[in-house]
This record gives C-alpha cells, structure tokens and sequence, in this order.
C-alpha cells in the first residue's frame, strides 16, 4: 500500500481498474472524483490492483477524508475480491491521517476480524432490478403511488427530455432550498461539474416534466453507467408537488429501461419517509457501510 497525491495518480490504470472490477462504481472513476473533489489523493495496492480514493479537504494546516456532495459512496476498488479483507486491514493500520469519514460499498459477506477498530455504521440504499418486464415491475408499486402516477397523467402532465442544468438548479434554489438547509453555492458548483462530465461521456439523461400549458413543474436527473442507474437530483414547485410529478419521472425511467439487466439505484433511503417513498416502487434495501476513526 502507498499514498498517492492526486498529481501522482495514473489515471488510466485508475481508471482500467474500476471498469475491471466487480466492486465499482460511478463514483469511483477518476473523471467523476476530479469533478466532486478536484485535490482527491489516493491509497493504491500493488500497481493498481486495489484503491481507495482519499476526497481530502485542507483543515487549518491538516488535510481532512471528508464524504464530498453527489459522492453517496467511495470505499475501496479491487481486482480480486479475496483481497479486500486484507487490504482493509492495511488501510486501518494507516497512520498518516488521524480522522476520517468514509462510506464504501458494503458486501455481507465479509466478516471483519475482532481486532477491527474503526466505527462501523451500516446506512441503507434502495435499488431495483429492472429485469422484469414493465407490466410486472408496475405491479410492484404500491397502490397510493400507481393512484398520483394516473392522476398526473390525467392533469395532462408529460416527460421531455432537456439539458438545462441551471433551470433545474434555479427551481431546487426557489423550492426545496430553504425548507432542507440552504446549500453553499460550491454545492451547485459540483453539481454543474458532474452533469458537465457525465454529459461529455453521453451517459446521462436530465427528464422535466411538464404540465398541459407546457410549463416545466419539475426535473430529475439520471446517470447511467455500466448496469447501473444512478438518481443523482430532483426538484419541482408547489405544482409538481401536487401532482407528485417526479413519480411519473422515476415511473418513466423504470418503463424506458425495463427488461433491461439494469439496476435502479435511487441514492438514498437512511431517512425513513425516503426510505418509504423509494419502496413504495418496489425497491428493496441495500446496505453500505459507513466507517469512521
């Protein structure tokens, strides 16, 4: 295992590593870490067979491991599955750094030794397989959300297709904004970036619903990469709230891609009413973990 400054980081090896492993993700390609965390470093196992990106942020005269916005998970990318264990136990036994936060992906079937020191706090995330046909996975909504999907569809309300970030990030600044916290703009910012990079790789999909006088009522956004669907933001005014219109958006990804070997990941569900909504799809749990020290 050796620490790696971001300049220091061969990000075609990172990259052939991530799209190589079983353990990947979105979040773990270089190009994604460099739009949510420019300065990110790296710890890296024998010339790239296992990583574990380091998302730092200066603290005073200290870098700090911190969980970047629009980075749900990060943890660690191996060749060899078997590996992970030990690697794990490398990274715990590192003394360079004296606090960290980290959520990786979490495998149930690892079973970490009693000498394992660092917190660990499993969260929960809701996916769904989209293997089954539409008639099917239509089934598996429950019945209060099949009812707001029929009423949007009733009020006229329909799907396009747009690539207008800042409309979106403009309607979630006027709407959610002050009720979740009002956000830095830095925030907005990395959004911007990930929309930017995922764009340029022809791998996302922004939808807006609209109502029947052709007024935006709100807007997802969708990252598809490998087998996965990533819902990475959403927003509407008092209108789409009314007429629940982002279900008729997750509904019209879940149609647009079923009987497809794709999962549905919807980023989210540690918040019990989330958690609720996102089942409410017949989306089931997943876990990961969450280590600190």
């Amino acid at each position: 295992m050796k620490f790696y400054a971001h300049k220091e980081i061969d990000k075609k090896k990172w990259d052939s590593l991530v799209n190589e492993s079983k353990t990947s993700s979105l979040y773990l390609n270089s190009w994604y870490l460099d739009a949510v965390c420019p300065k990110w470093d790296a710890l890296i196992w024998d010339d790239y067979k296992g990583a574990i990106p380091l998302p730092t942020k200066k603290f005073l005269f200290l870098k700090k491991i911190y969980q970047p916005y629009f980075l749900q998970q990060t943890g660690l990318v191996v060749k060899e599955e078997s590996d992970t264990i030990q690697y794990l136990l490398d990274f715990e036994k590192w003394k360079s750094i004296l606090y960290f936060y980290i959520q990786i992906q979490f495998n149930s079937n690892i079973i970490f030794p009693p000498s394992f020191k660092w917190n660990l706090r499993l969260k929960k995330n809701y996916v769904l397989s989209l293997s089954p046909d539409y008639s099917a996975l239509w089934k598996g909504y429950n019945e209060n959300r099949r009812r707001n999907i029929k009423k949007a569809i009733k009020q006229g309300i329909s799907i396009q297709n747009c690539s207008n970030i800042d409309a979106a990030i403009g309607m979630y600044i006027d709407n959610q904004a002050k009720k979740q916290n009002e956000l830095k703009n830095d925030v907005y910012e990395i959004l911007k970036q990930v929309y930017s990079v995922c764009s340029k790789r022809k791998i996302t999909n922004l939808l807006s619903c609209v109502n029947s006088e052709n007024k935006i009522i709100s807007y997802a956004l969708f990252v598809i990469w490998q087998n996965r669907i990533y819902y990475l933001f959403g927003t509407m005014n008092e209108e789409g709230r009314k007429y629940s219109a982002i279900s008729l958006l997750f509904d019209h990804i879940i149609k647009s891609h079923a009987s497809e070997s794709k999962i549905l990941d919807f980023e989210g569900g540690n918040i019990e009413g989330i958690g609720n909504y996102f089942a409410s799809f017949g989306a089931q749990t997943e876990e990961f973990a969450c280590l600190t020290k």
